[in-house]
């Protein structure tokens, strides 16, 4: 079942013409807590993976959760996959905002930016403790595995996630309470671990508080960030760290070793360890306990709390940002303009003074959504005032600053044609989208403003254009425009350069090009000003790699070497499931997709209602569609739309005929952890098959359209980073 109708429709499309091998398989447009036509003892599994973390609370959840193990069979199980941990939440956030600080940012303002964060998180994040103590609540949940997430890669998903199975309606397997010895007052290692189980043959140990190696990193920077020793910066913090030695066990390491020793291996989750700990029980394959299918027995380690305490309340988050958007339009009618708060906070009490006032010093810094290292700076011309008021109704956002960055506040592709448009009506001239790369504030747009613009669209766009390190080149996806890769580009080190390459037609004065193998030989001719010989570092998201992997079969044909090739979620053409003929439908429905998955939000257009549009109405239709549902702003003209579709158009069916050959160099890539349903299971996307040297993959947590941006994209980026900086 599905709450998306769209997504239910590609399904049974797929299926279709499977016949009578899924005939057994029926969808539902449903939401998750909805089980009505659902019989009792109906299923052998339920699985709920990597969802959980968008319920809107704890009590949607065990409503959920209630259905799904009245739906299993006696002996079923439900399997609840990606979930968020909550004691690790603040370390989630403290690692993000560090990797992201600029070494002058002070310590305070760092502890505030990981305490806003928290306090703003927008995903359900839940203690594993809940899981047990949900045993209580729902009696015919018999047994409870908490299970690491298995992978000796570290990223998002491994560090800060886990896996939870719920045995339902009687005792599956035989529990077990071994002897157990502490990590560290047995003063054990891995090697230590092995010769125990060499040498004394234990039926069953179990070993608590092991240091989880994944996280220690992490788990010290807490540490230090808790110290209030004298450090004022986040550079002083840095170099303290990297004194610091790091001991721990990785989680694989221990799992390996059923493949040394007649051992299985459980870990899980450790409720008396502390954050950056895990338990580890190992049970002898030829012992009375391997007999028979043994799972080990986790108990609640504390009395059952109420609900609230395992879990945050996205909700209330998403509640308070209405609240302070609707307090925010009132006060607008009913004070000066001057009068009106620049920010507004939320706040569950006021903080006191011991004689009952208001203690002002208490108070915490505005957590508006506009966080700045910079003072405000108001404008000062009647072109800065005109652009600030373009910026604010565009980005919906109010105080605006002529120094603040129209990515940092949240600016994106759509948001970026809306912007153009207001400025071309209101100063009459034609500005690229790719220009807030250079001139990304106020500021600088108003003294393009009022200088000889050069309003041409190139191909060659400069993203980050200072550096020592050879230039990135970042190759446009479908859409044909680069704006994807600004928060990848503020991530990467910052010693590399970093360019675009973006598509000839989106200006509306060119027109598209229309093969892979055209995009890559003009790509390959513009970057020549920049860098006239390899090695070339190329980089390529979506669509995006498949142009770069071309522009690298190229550049080795004519003996150019080609240090880095990363393609980012990347499917080579092979395996796609394609129709034997794409119309236009099929692509008005794919940017349709695409659209929903760049901005959030689906855009429900039906293949079929499509279909039965002429061509010119296909188009108007999911542009329509788009007004009304949300995604795009109510007063922009599909005239403002024409040219992205073309270019959109091109792109398609450029990919949709390129034929990749085999290519004798190496690739990296980086992958998105749920995969698309359009593509034939395979975990190098299929260039496996066709890349003759290493493939280095890496998987990080998210969908095709999250990883590029915030929070994932700084694991996106960390894994770039480690490669540039090891190659």
């Amino acid at each position: 079942s599905d709450f998306s109708k769209v997504a239910l429709d590609y399904v049974q499309q797929q299926i279709q013409p499977l016949e009578d091998s899924y005939s057994h398989v029926s969808l539902s447009q449903k939401l998750a807590d909805d089980f009505t036509g659902i019989e009792k003892g109906r299923f052998d599994a339920v699985i709920l993976n990597s969802v959980v973390q968008y319920f809107p609370s704890i009590d949607y959840l065990i409503e959920v959760l209630k259905g799904a193990v009245n739906s299993l069979t006696k002996g079923g199980f439900l399997f609840v996959g990606d979930v968020r941990s909550l004691p690790l939440l603040e370390t989630f956030h403290t690692a993000t905002k560090f990797d992201r600080a600029s070494d002058s940012l002070t310590i305070d303002k760092l502890r505030q930016q990981v305490k806003t964060a928290v306090k703003q998180e927008e995903e359900l994040v839940i203690d594993p403790a809940f899981f047990l103590a949900l045993r209580e609540y729902i009696p015919e949940i018999k047994q409870v595995q908490i299970q690491l997430k298995p992978g000796d890669y570290q990223n998002e998903l491994t560090k800060f996630r886990y896996d939870v199975i719920l045995h339902v309606g009687q005792e599956v397997c035989a529990t077990v309470t071994p002897e157990w010895l502490d990590y560290d007052q047995e003063g054990l290692n891995l090697s230590a671990i092995k010769r125990i189980l060499l040498d004394k043959k234990p039926e069953v140990v179990g070993i608590k508080h092991i240091p989880n190696a994944r996280l220690q990193e992490e788990v010290t920077l807490v540490q230090e960030l808790d110290d209030f020793r004298k450090l004022e910066t986040v550079g002083q913090l840095r170099k303290i760290l990297q004194e610091k030695k790091h001991i721990g066990v990785e989680p694989d390491n221990l799992w390996n070793l059923k493949d040394e020793l007649p051992y299985s291996v459980h870990i899980t989750w450790s409720g008396t360890g502390g954050n950056g700990c895990y338990d580890a029980i190992f049970i002898r394959n030829e012992s009375a306990c391997d007999s028979q299918r043994v799972i080990p027995n986790l108990e609640a380690t504390v009395p059952i709390k109420a609900w609230s305490a395992y879990a945050n309340n996205p909700l209330k988050q998403e509640s308070n940002r209405h609240l302070v958007s609707q307090l925010s339009s009132f006060l607008k009618t009913k004070l000066p303009e001057y009068m009106v708060p620049s920010a507004l906070v939320i706040l569950e009490t006021l903080p006191l003074t011991p004689n009952g006032k208001v203690d002002r010093f208490a108070l915490p810094a505005p957590d508006g959504k506009i966080t700045r290292e910079h003072k405000y700076v108001a404008p000062r011309t009647t072109i800065e005032l005109q652009l600030t008021q373009i910026w604010s109704e565009v980005l919906n956002l109010t105080s605006v600053g002529v120094q603040d960055n129209f990515f940092e506040l949240g600016g994106h592709s759509l948001n970026a044609v809306r912007l153009m448009s207001n400025i071309k009506q209101q100063f009459q001239i034609n500005l690229p989208l790719a220009t807030l790369f250079q001139s990304p504030t106020i500021e600088q747009l108003a003294s393009l403003l009022g200088s000889s613009v050069n309003t041409q669209n190139p191909i060659l766009v400069g993203i980050k254009t200072s550096g020592n390190q050879p230039p990135l080149f970042c190759i446009h996806p479908v859409g044909g425009n680069v704006l994807c890769y600004a928060e990848l580009a503020r991530h990467l080190a910052q010693d590399y350069p970093v360019y675009g390459l973006q598509s000839l037609g989106l200006d509306g004065q060119q027109q598209p090009l229309t093969s892979v193998e055209e995009m890559a030989s003009h790509y390959i001719e513009a970057i020549k000003p920049i860098q006239p010989q390899g090695p070339l570092h190329l980089i390529g998201w979506s669509m995006g790699g498949v142009i770069a992997y071309e522009m690298a079969q190229q550049l080795q044909a004519k003996n150019t070497p080609v240090a880095l090739l990363t393609l980012i979620d990347s499917y080579a053409p092979t395996v796609m499931r394609k129709p034997s003929e794409i119309d236009q439908a099929m692509i008005v429905n794919q940017l349709a997709q695409d659209l929903g998955g760049l901005y959030g939000q689906e855009l429900d257009i039906s293949h079929e209602t499509l279909r039965q549009l002429e061509h010119p109405m296909q188009v108007k239709h999911l542009f329509e569609q788009g007004k009304q549902q949300g995604i795009f702003p109510s007063d922009i003209e599909i005239e403002q739309m024409r040219s992205l579709w073309e270019v959109f158009q091109a792109n398609m069916m450029a990919n949709s005929h390129y034929q990749p050959k085999a290519y004798p160099g190496s690739l990296l890539l980086i992958n998105a952890s749920q995969t698309s349903p359009a593509v034939i299971e395979d975990p190098t996307h299929g260039w496996g098959s066709l890349v003759l040297g290493d493939i280095q993959t890496h998987t990080i947590t998210g969908d095709h359209y999250t990883i590029m941006k915030a929070p994932q994209v700084e694991g996106l980026t960390a894994e770039l980073n480690n490669y540039l900086l090891n190659k």
